[in-house]
């Protein structure tokens, strides 16, 4: 066994006297390994450390204890007295001073390896919340270049599609600037057939009309009845100027033909008044195929701004002869003609003839009808008449003037326009 001097000895030949200056030696090294072990407690050292003062506390503790009782073997053997017990004491103190240190020992072990193991969870958690972050923000990172890439992906389809419209648009221009030149030299075409069309039937209408006058003058007892089948004035194509410039060159009509008073939209031919829309109770004359549609292209971007037919009775002149000139003698195809008249009435009036406009062929049977509620003389004039008694002479007559200018437009035009014999009635008067 090691002693303090670091030599074996033969504990069985130590004399009491010597066994006894090994246990006081060894005491001593016992009370500083405590010591030093409440100093490595206090100051948190290694387990290690501590567990080598233990184990050093413990060799001590037990060869301290061995020359204990080698040291006082005949003290105990004898008999009891103040002697004995101090050797007793002494014994008891060592090993309650040993138990101390090394519960002490214990308890910071434990708790040292409950703090470890904490540590180590902390750290594990730390570790585990780090690679799910950095998990997180490679995905986040993923996810916003993926974003990027369809975010371009979508600008070049966009900026594809946009050149596309634009190469597009450039060609219609262009095809445009062709179809207005086509168009250009259309209409002149036309309006140099037409024009010379309208002044043949102008030749014959003034020819006729001067035998009739002539006819009149020798024969006032019995008055020669005017052709019936001859056809009205037709209206020249617009050119820059108002349909009411072409009204005021029409002729007034013959003073001996007879109006449909019934209103019922129904007439024949010794009904039909030489009046602007004489045209509708008569029978259609084909109109010629038109050729690259030049023409109803033109029709249609006129028509698109020219005004709509709101119902007003005295608008009907006006708007019937543009129903003439830009849809009926435009389109060949009745179809086509209904459609587009459709399109030059407000919707209160288009919704209450829906039930024709929905029927294909009944272009005849729109006019008749619009004829009926809008168009027969009687409405007509009553609108101008009525219009004309609405304005205010003011005080002093000071809106003489305008309504005098008022009347004699009004006048003019349902006199060139065939209602000459309405305005002699009793009822215009």
């Amino acid at each position: 066994m090691a002693t303090s001097s670091g030599s074996e000895l033969d504990e069985s030949t130590l004399t009491p006297e010597e066994a006894k200056k090994i246990r006081k030696t060894s005491r001593t090294k016992f009370t500083k390994i405590t010591k030093s072990i409440e100093s490595a407690i206090v100051h948190s050292k290694s387990i290690e450390a501590v567990e080598l003062l233990r184990q050093s506390l413990k060799e001590h503790y037990e060869e301290c204890m061995r020359m204990h009782t080698k040291s006082s073997a005949e003290i105990v053997a004898g008999p009891d007295g103040e002697e004995k017990d101090k050797v007793e004491k002494w014994a008891h103190d060592l090993d309650a001073a040993y138990t101390l240190v090394n519960g002490a020992v214990e308890t910071y072990v434990a708790q040292t390896n409950a703090a470890d193991e904490q540590s180590r969870k902390e750290k594990e958690d730390q570790e585990s919340e780090e690679r799910n972050a950095r998990v997180t923000a490679e995905n986040l990172i993923v996810q916003k270049l993926k974003e990027a890439e369809q975010i371009a992906a979508e600008a070049k389809a966009a900026a594809e599609i946009a050149n596309k419209r634009a190469e597009t648009a450039a060609e219609d221009h262009a095809a445009s600037l062709i179809i207005i030149k086509h168009q250009d030299a259309a209409l002149k075409r036309r309006h140099d057939q037409e024009d010379e069309e309208i002044a043949r039937k102008r030749l014959a209408e003034d020819t006729e009309r001067a035998e009739l006058r002539r006819g009149l003058g020798t024969s006032t007892t019995n008055p020669v009845q005017p052709s019936i089948n001859a056809p009205p004035r037709t209206s020249t194509p617009i050119r820059n100027v108002g349909f009411q410039d072409e009204l005021s060159q029409v002729d007034p009509p013959s003073t001996n033909r007879r109006y449909d008073t019934t209103g019922n939209g129904t007439t024949n031919g010794s009904t039909i008044p030489n009046t602007v829309d004489a045209w509708i109770f008569q029978p259609f004359e084909p109109i010629a195929q038109m050729t690259g549609g030049g023409d109803a292209m033109m029709t249609m971007a006129m028509l698109a701004k020219a005004a709509t037919f709101g119902g007003e009775a005295r608008d009907w002149p006006m708007f019937i002869q543009t129903v003439k000139s830009m849809i009926h003698d435009v389109f060949p195809s009745d179809v086509q003609r209904l459609t587009m008249l459709s399109t030059m009435l407000v919707a209160p009036i288009r919704e209450g003839m829906s039930q024709i406009f929905n029927t294909p062929l009944a272009y005849r049977a729109a006019l008749h009808e619009l004829h009926r509620k809008y168009g027969h003389p009687h409405l007509v004039v009553r609108s101008y008449i009525q219009h004309l008694m609405a304005i205010s002479l003011g005080e002093g007559g000071s809106n003489l003037e305008k309504f005098s200018t008022q009347l004699n437009g009004a006048v003019a035009t349902l006199d060139a326009a065939g209602y000459g014999h309405e305005l002699e009635s009793s009822v215009a008067l």
